[in-house]
């Protein structure tokens, strides 16, 4: 275990010491001498094209931005997070798109504004796991990606869609494509990179072995009480985290140090009334957050969603997620039946109206004998239900690669310098880990 920790370090500090503005091809090549990623040609294409925008950022010229698109796993952020520049503003996308309402709340909706103000902040816009389930997030960025083209501003997005495919199947979809791709493809290179490694589920060597961070539910109390050990506490409190500054508060029932303790109700249950703005504001003020009674995953759609949103953004801030497992005993378990319903739903498609009739304003259809009223205007189809199969089936199982590489030592091993008593204490947080299915 400190073996491979002390590879972590070392590779941390080969990338500090190349400098804040070396060159993406730079540091492309440090990650490809330590083993991080394996060079193949759609990666070799986009450090190209990531040099070429870092060459002309440094020279002033105008801008040709990036659009990198795949499958889970294959290196999409680590290749777009090669371009570091003064110039670049790096940002997930859920945490963009919070800040984009927030401005536009206090611009009362004045987008040319908003676009002079982000334009003013950076010449690129670094996107990532660029996803639209949402019609105002779709109209808001459809119009923004226009007025930051006119300012001179680039686009470098990863994405599991191409740029045609982003929102496919939403609500008037008509409205952000295909006018959305059209600019992306004007304004920037566009690079699949399917068809090589999931890097994730990668086991080619010592420092890709599983920490298992998911526990069976008997075993919760024990795991919480060697984060506390960790952090040199007995005791633990409630704490209350502001979000969007004073205006609301997310309630840690349970935290010590900087870890907290929920169980997945009081989180992503139907209950919980949690979103994205929690979510960020926990990583703000937590490295660990153990969840309690998480149950095999799929049938609360929404419950899904907010635990997808959450793992992306633990995931994005380099957190711990501690899982205590209700049910289930390995990732491929917690989502199966994700896995049943998404081969049996059916696609937007194949529904169709009764016959003439119109919108109602509402989540569900009205019938009358021919005619039915409906908000999305398909037979038997909510709102909710509109975007849930096409949220399932690229949202899945990019959470379930995260995971997956969340479980792994190299992932926890960069906490060692974050906890109080260091490697002595992280001994006892990975026993009382894998104690749990021995």
């Amino acid at each position: 275990m400190r073996q491979s920790v002390q590879v972590v370090r070392l590779r941390a500090r080969s990338l500090v010491s190349l400098g804040a503005e070396a060159s993406p091809r730079v540091r492309y090549d440090a990650l490809l001498a330590c083993g991080t990623l394996v060079a193949d040609a759609p990666q070799t294409q986009a450090v190209r094209a990531l040099e070429e925008l870092h060459d002309r950022l440094q020279r002033g010229l105008p801008l040709r931005g990036l659009y990198l698109y795949g499958g889970p796993g294959r290196g999409k952020t680590a290749l777009a997070t090669l371009l570091q520049h003064r110039a670049v503003r790096q940002v997930h996308s859920h945490q963009f798109f919070l800040d984009l309402h927030r401005r536009l709340h206090r611009l009362r909706g004045d987008l040319p504004a908003l676009s002079a103000e982000l334009a003013s902040e950076a010449r690129v816009l670094s996107l990532d796991e660029l996803d639209v389930t949402d019609i105002a997030d779709a109209l808001v960025l459809r119009r923004l990606l226009g007025e930051l083209q006119r300012r001179g501003v680039a686009l470098v997005a990863t994405s599991n869609r191409p740029p045609e495919a982003l929102y496919a199947g939403g609500l008037n979809v008509g409205l952000f494509q295909p006018a959305f791709g059209q600019t992306v493809r004007a304004s920037s290179d566009v690079l699949c990179l399917d068809g090589g490694a999931d890097y994730r589920l990668s086991t080619r060597s010592e420092r890709y072995r599983t920490l298992q961070l998911f526990v069976p539910s008997r075993c919760a109390d024990a795991l919480w009480l060697a984060v506390q050990c960790a952090y040199g506490e007995t005791a633990s409190c409630e704490r209350r985290i502001p979000v969007f500054g004073a205006a609301r508060q997310v309630v840690a029932p349970i935290a010590c140090g900087r870890a907290c303790r929920f169980t997945f109700s009081q989180l992503c249950g139907a209950q919980a009334c949690t979103s994205a703005a929690d979510f960020c504001a926990l990583a703000d003020a937590f490295d660990i957050i153990q969840l309690d009674n998480v149950p095999v995953l799929g049938a609360d759609e929404d419950a899904l969603r907010r635990f997808v949103i959450l793992v992306d953004i633990l995931y994005e801030r380099r957190k711990m997620l501690a899982l205590g497992a209700c049910g289930w005993s390995s990732v491929a378990e917690l989502f199966a039946v994700c896995a049943v319903t998404q081969g049996s739903a059916r696609e937007p498609s194949a529904l169709r109206v009764l016959g003439v009739g119109g919108a109602s304003g509402r989540s569900t259809t009205m019938m009358a004998p021919t005619v039915e009223w409906s908000a999305t205007g398909l037979h038997g189809r909510s709102l909710a239900d509109l975007g849930s199969g096409r949220f399932t089936s690229l949202a899945v199982p990019r959470c379930a690669s995260r995971i997956h590489e969340m479980s792994r030592f190299q992932w926890a091993g960069h906490l060692i310098d974050l906890l109080p008593h260091g490697p002595s204490a992280l001994p006892a947080l990975v026993a009382a880990l894998q104690e749990g299915y021995r």
